[in-house]
């Protein structure tokens, strides 16, 4: 029986590994992905449970015992701080709910008949 030549084995060698490799990284990715999955649940779960601490008796804490106040504010503090940090610029953004400190005017309002285009 023939045994292939050096080249051959190592080619088949390098296809391999390759294989290998290729096979590994689809693994890497299949693992990255459920762990986003995970991770976006989670923050998900978590985000309900804030909203149901901070709204027990509509928000007035005072309802609550001492000791329910600190874990509350326990539980609130270190889940404030596992959030993604906001960017200074970002944070000086007006949120979507807020209204803008001056009126939007169209750009065309000019051209249109006298009416409160405040609304626009």
């Amino acid at each position: 029986m023939n045994e292939p030549s050096p080249a051959k084995q190592a080619a088949e060698s390098i296809a391999r590994s390759r294989d290998e490799d290729a096979a590994h990284e689809l693994d890497l990715m299949f693992i990255q992905g459920a762990i986003d999955a995970a991770t976006a649940k989670l923050s998900e779960e978590l985000e309900l449970a804030w909203g149901i601490i901070a709204n027990v008796h509509g928000g007035d804490w005072d309802k609550e015992s001492k000791e329910w106040q600190d874990a509350a504010i326990r539980w609130r503090d270190r889940y404030f701080a596992s959030l993604p940090k906001v960017s200074q610029a970002a944070s000086e953004q007006p949120n979507a709910h807020q209204q803008p400190s001056t009126p939007y005017k169209h750009e065309y309002a000019d051209h249109l008949p006298n009416k409160d285009l405040s609304d626009i």
